[in-house]
């Protein structure tokens, strides 16, 4: 009898042990940037054939929380498609052809406001050679995130260059006409609102949020202005200031 009382005692004690041990919760999954602000370009949008290109990609989280983005050897993975919808080329060939892949993925976090870059260079060769002159199709694929495009023209003249601004400056940038214009804006301490585009910049993505992502073709000589409206993430319970950012482009005619 003594036997069992100590038995029961036994179970009690161990019982009030492990409830005073701290229970912790398990990490909460972060969502993937699925819903993130993503723009790709290249250096050109129109090139004169066997002109090495490069190509970059932007994925912005404009949420309140972080996301999730898979990367590896493979992602992003930047792809070039003929008019057809064929993939003549992508990153992780070599010398123009199809080549090993190491398998191997990490887990990269983006915060909010926080935005990823990464780029690639081809020198248009394919499988099948030199590649031919025609449109083609730049296709990003990352893992986590939306995929992006962007249209490309291999022929016998070469377009203006893309022009990338991040803080607005206190002098007009300047871009030629045809030129794709990227406005990459961290969140830090600031929510921006929707971006509008006027004058001489037609706008491809305009979006706001913990951060700013604009991508534009500078359509016609003139200027043209991007604005947007920061304000403080602590608002309403911090007494700053919203801020009315403006980029202005000068757009002046392609070289003859």
């Amino acid at each position: 009898m003594r036997a069992g009382r100590l038995g029961v005692a036994a179970v009690v004690v161990v019982t009030a042990l492990v409830a005073l041990v701290p229970q912790v919760a398990p990490a909460a999954t972060p969502p993937s940037c699925t819903a993130a602000a993503g723009v790709a370009w290249a250096t050109r949008s129109a090139v004169r054939l066997g002109t090495p290109l490069s190509f970059h990609v932007a994925i912005a989280n404009s949420a309140a929380e972080s996301c999730a983005l898979f990367l590896g050897a493979s992602s992003p993975l930047f792809e070039v498609r003929d008019a057809a919808g064929a993939t003549v080329w992508n990153s992780t060939y070599v010398a123009g052809r199809p080549a090993p892949i190491p398998l191997f993925v990490y887990q990269r976090l983006l915060a909010p406001g926080a935005i990823y870059q990464a780029q690639a260079r081809w020198d248009q060769r394919t499988p099948r050679g030199p590649a031919p002159a025609g449109a083609y199709r730049l296709v990003v694929l990352t893992s986590g995130a939306p995929r992006t495009t962007a249209g490309l023209d291999l022929g016998t003249a070469s377009g203006p260059p893309a022009v990338v601004l991040g803080t607005p400056g206190t002098l007009p940038a300047t871009a030629r006409s045809g030129a794709r214009v990227v406005i990459l804006a961290a969140g830090g301490l600031w929510v921006y609102s929707s971006p509008v585009v006027t004058g001489a910049l037609a706008p491809a993505v305009r979006r706001g949020g913990r951060s700013l992502v604009v991508l534009a073709r500078a359509t016609r000589p003139g200027v043209g202005i991007v604005t947007t409206a920061a304000s403080p993430v602590c608002y309403p319970r911090c007494l700053l200031a919203s801020r009315l950012l403006r980029w202005v482009v000068r757009v002046v005619p392609q070289s003859p």
